[in-house]
């Protein structure tokens, strides 16, 4: 029989304004838990983090103001550094308590980011207050750095921030993984890190150089059985089928169609240029068998299909779809099932993946209504996107590994 599962939160002053009355608050918290745990319950714990936060934030740009050579911290690490040290707190206190009554259960903390829209309204109208008190030229200085201040009566400028609605949890499947092996999970701290909405729009400051990934789950299912398991590709294929993963006519995956047009429309998105699913060359993994997978298993590859765009010298672009031998040091390599994972690269940022389901009804139908949704709730404010005429498509530069005719990602 299942565990019945309960999530605490810790309100905005339940873990106090310093360190002393954390730690007290730790120890009324913790017996709170062990009782929960006593009866059978899995707990996740959340906490509220704004006294912490603010405490971390003038500690260091205090000491970045007296000390040169040392840079203020960014919010985003002052709100990482209050989980760490407030995890850390109740996991010691929570795992004593548990010991005191002869329960030996693992205690972990997460750091946790949550999605948000870069559309909500907090972004243009911030009011939570934090850090210390700053002189009139002090709060110059921050919003000339594009930082929000405000004025508070007889005490001086404050920074203020936004807070964004959470929409999901990054670490989401972490923080399952950690309830189901019967763990206590302290998470969300503050509700989480906001990470804007990705890809494209968190990425504006960059110049993108190429977009590769695993852009259809289905085949990533079939290769993973086949690469972990031994399973033929036709066989693979019944199972992949039989879960709702792939259609009864299958070609759209297995043929590697339904990746070149997410490709075209990722290389559209990148450059604004439009590229047609019919100027690309696509191969998908229906020739594939297990002495091919067993090959590149023996010199260190994973066989994945992958989509592949990159902005080409003169403007001109590349694309195509293709099974690739992809080195097991490359991130994309353990990304198994119906998984699927973009990696972007930026001239400032370097490599970005997004990772997550790509293939099943649920997966699909969320992603589908979460774009209708947003772009409902944001007609007024969203940025369009779209593409001007066709690219000049040119054939992709391969890196082919000796003695095969597969490309290589290292």
């Amino acid at each position: 029989m299942a565990k019945k599962r309960i999530v605490i939160a810790l309100g905005h002053k339940a873990l106090g304004t310093n360190l002393p009355e954390q730690k007290a608050a730790v120890i009324t918290t913790a017996r709170t838990v062990a009782d929960f745990i006593q009866k059978g319950w899995q707990v996740a714990l959340v906490h509220s983090n704004a006294p912490q936060v603010g405490m971390i934030h003038t500690a260091m740009n205090e000491f970045s103001r007296q000390h040169k050579g040392y840079t203020p911290a960014p919010m985003s690490v002052c709100s990482a550094m209050s989980q760490g040290y407030i995890g850390y707190d109740l996991q010691n206190g929570i795992r004593s308590e548990l010991i005191c009554r002869g329960i030996y259960k693992p205690v972990s903390t997460i750091l946790t980011q949550v999605m948000v829209s870069p559309y909500d309204d907090s972004f243009y109208n911030p009011v939570k207050k934090v850090g210390r008190y700053m002189t009139k030229e002090e709060a110059d200085q921050e919003e000339a750095k594009g930082n929000h201040v405000t004025n508070v009566p007889g005490k001086g400028w404050q920074r203020i921030v936004s807070a964004p609605k959470p929409i999901s949890i990054v670490e989401i499947d972490t923080i399952r993984t950690l309830l189901d092996a019967d763990q206590v999970v302290i998470c969300c701290g503050g509700g989480g890190i906001p990470v804007l909405r990705p890809l494209f729009q968190c990425l504006a400051g960059n110049r993108i150089e190429e977009v590769v990934g695993i852009l259809n789950g289905t085949t990533n299912y079939i290769l993973t059985r086949m690469v972990k398991s031994g399973v033929p590709f036709a066989e693979a294929l019944k199972e992949a089928q039989s879960k709702g993963y792939a259609e009864q006519n299958p070609a759209a995956d297995v043929e590697g169609l339904d990746a070149g047009r997410k490709i075209c429309i990722l290389s559209n998105l990148a450059w604004g240029k439009e590229v047609l699913p019919e100027n690309i060359s696509v191969q998908g993994i229906s020739g594939l068998d297990l002495k091919d997978v067993a090959i590149a298993s023996a010199g260190g590859y994973r066989v994945k299909l992958l989509g592949r765009a990159v902005k080409l010298d003169g403007g001109k672009q590349a694309a195509y779809v293709a099974p690739h031998l992809v080195s097991v040091d490359c991130p994309i390599a353990p990304v198994d099932d119906v998984f699927n994972a973009i990696m972007v690269r930026g001239n400032a940022v370097g490599d970005v993946m997004f990772y997550g389901r790509g293939a099943g009804d649920l997966p699909t139908a969320s992603a589908v209504m979460g774009d209708i949704l947003d772009a409902l709730d944001h007609r007024a404010k969203r940025r369009d996107l779209g593409w001007s005429e066709g690219a000049d498509i040119r054939p992709f530069p391969h890196r082919l590994k000796a003695g095969t005719a597969l490309p290589v990602l290292l």
